[in-house]
C-alpha cells in the first residue's frame, strides 16, 4: 500500500482516530510512558514524522483521547438513569460504582488532566478540551440532581 497524504477532512479525522486508537491501546496496555511517537507508529498507517503533522506532543493525543472518552462517559451515564425514574440511594451507588468501572481508563486519564497533560500542550488544546468538558456540565448537574433525590428517597423511608 502507498502513502497517500491527507487532504480531506474525513481523511483527516480518519488519521487522527487511528493515532488516538493507538495512543488508547498502548496506555491501557501500560502506563503513560509507553505512549509515545514511535509507538504508536509502529501502529498506524504512517510514519511517527506524520504524527507530528496531527499532534506536536504525546500529552496532546492524550488530551484529545480523554476529550473523546470524557464524551462517551457522560453520555452514557444519562443512559443509566433514565429520565423520571427514581432510583434507592443503593441502585443509585451501584449504577454509579459499575459505570466508574467500565470507564476505568477515562479516570486514570483524567487524573493526568491537571499534572502531566496540561503542562506540555498549547493551549487551543486547552481550550478545546474545556469546552468539552463545559458541554457534558448539564449531564454533571442532572447526576448531582438525582444524587438528591435519591437522598431524600432512601431518607424518607
Amino acid at each position: 500500500m502507498t502513502f497517500q497524504r491527507a487532504r480531506k477532512k474525513e481523511q483527516i479525522e480518519d488519521r487522527r482516530r487511528e493515532i488516538l486508537t493507538a495512543a488508547e491501546r498502548l496506555f491501557n496496555e501500560g502506563c503513560l510512558e509507553d505512549v509515545t511517537f514511535s509507538r504508536i507508529a509502529k501502529d498506524v498507517s504512517f510514519t511517527r514524522q506524520t504524527i507530528y503533522t496531527y499532534y506536536q506532543t504525546r500529552e496532546e493525543v492524550l488530551l484529545d483521547l480523554l476529550s473523546a472518552k470524557f464524551k462517551e462517559f457522560y453520555e452514557s451515564i444519562d443512559q443509566l438513569f433514565p429520565p423520571g425514574k427514581l432510583f434507592t440511594r443503593d441502585e443509585f451507588c451501584r449504577r454509579v460504582a459499575h459505570h466508574f468501572i467500565e470507564h476505568k481508563m477515562t479516570l486514570r486519564l483524567f487524573s493526568l488532566r491537571h499534572t502531566v497533560l496540561e503542562e506540555n500542550v498549547r493551549y487551543e488544546n486547552l481550550v478545546a478540551f474545556n469546552r468539552v468538558m463545559l458541554q457534558v456540565f448539564p449531564t454533571v448537574k442532572n447526576l448531582l440532581w438525582l444524587t438528591t433525590c435519591c437522598s431524600i428517597r432512601s431518607h424518607s423511608r
